[in-house]
Formats: structure tokens, sequence, C-alpha cells
């Protein structure tokens, strides 16, 4: 997950919105369908703000990332 959201973390900050929109969809249903809820909810966020062309969709995209990371770490067996 953290690989592809730093893949549209990249897509966004070279101004590919659409590169990224796809992959911010493919995001939410994987997520979505695992039950992935606060990865779901941020990716949503962000896909708002691309629809909506608004302010701060790369630091968004960060949050996004941070999370995507959090999950993953919290994830792995000890």
């Amino acid at each position: 997950m953290p690989v592809r959201a730093t893949r549209i973390h990249d897509h966004l900050a070279a101004g590919q919105l659409s590169d990224a929109s796809d992959l911010i969809h493919q995001l939410k249903a994987a997520v979505g369908i695992y039950g992935f809820i606060p990865i779901y909810e941020a990716a949503n966020q962000l896909d708002e703000r691309v629809n909506n062309q608004q302010e701060g969709i790369v630091e968004t995209a960060k949050d996004l990332i941070a999370i995507c990371k959090r999950a993953t770490s919290e994830a792995k067996p000890a």
C-alpha cells in the first residue's frame, strides 16, 4: 500500500491528475474490500480534493502515505 500511495503522490506532484485519480480509485476499491476504513477515508478525502482541484492535494497525499505505512507496519508479525 505505501508504494501505491507514493505513486499517487508522485503523479500529483507532477500534475498528472488523471493518472493519480485512477490509482486513487484502485486503492479505494482494494482497501474498501478488506475493511481498511482509515485508509479508505484518507483516499476518499484525497479523491475529493483531486476531483474538485482543491488546495492541499499533495499534503493530503502525504497523509495517505503515512497512514498506509502505519497500517503495514502494524500488520507485520512480531
